[in-house]
């Protein structure tokens, strides 16, 4: 069970959002990553802010191929690379964020998102269901640019429901993810001793 860093990953002065403020969502720019679906989430953050316009703010952080970027270019503030610390400092800045991957692994992404606060949109990956819960924690999408708009516009427009997806993924990280070594220990036995020689 993965877990996060405390120190970096947390709402501790996150800044309190009035129920007009602006919308600020967060994603991941990994353009040229087939695992992270930059060209879907492109496509979906360009349709978000034609919707919404103003009442949305979209910030990316990551890998940037400026060939690759397209006309999203044009709507999304990049941050670049950062320093592993600066992070959490952005994800707290931020309202909601946008988190796809169709691999196996859900990344840590989304832990660390949820450790500070931020509700994640992600796709509806049965493989992530045992940390993502639709309507609990998260939002999860159709794997489609229509699923995914819907999901970021429910997520951006209602400022109640960002509330309770907020208070869920805090819960969910304070219990079971919010430290390495309880995350850890069920598994420490086996890379000690991965075929079994020592006697329990």
């Amino acid at each position: 069970m993965p877990a996060i860093d405390p120190t970096v990953f947390h709402a501790e002065g996150r800044r309190v959002r009035l129920p007009n403020d602006p919308v600020t969502v967060f994603v991941y720019a990994r353009a040229g990553h087939w695992r992270n679906c930059w060209e879907m989430a492109s496509l979906a953050l360009k349709d978000l802010k034609e919707r919404l316009g103003d009442g949305v703010r979209i910030v990316a952080a990551g890998s940037w191929a400026k060939e690759d970027a397209g006309a999203i270019d044009m709507v999304v503030k990049h941050v670049g690379l950062l320093d592993y610390r600066a992070t959490g400092d952005l994800y707290r800045q931020c309202d909601v964020g946008l988190a796809l991957t169709v691999s196996k692994h859900p990344s840590y992404l989304p832990l660390e998102l949820m450790a500070c606060g931020v509700p994640v949109v992600a796709f509806d990956n049965p493989w992530g269901h045992w940390v993502l819960q639709d309507g609990e924690n998260a939002l999860l999408a159709k794997r489609t640019v229509d699923g995914l708009v819907d999901a970021l516009e429910r997520a951006v427009v209602d400022y109640e429901l960002r509330v309770r997806l907020r208070k869920g993924a805090l819960a969910t990280i304070a219990a079971g993810h919010a430290e390495w070594q309880p995350a850890l220990s069920g598994i420490y036995g086996y890379l000690c001793d991965p075929e079994g020689h020592v006697a329990s």
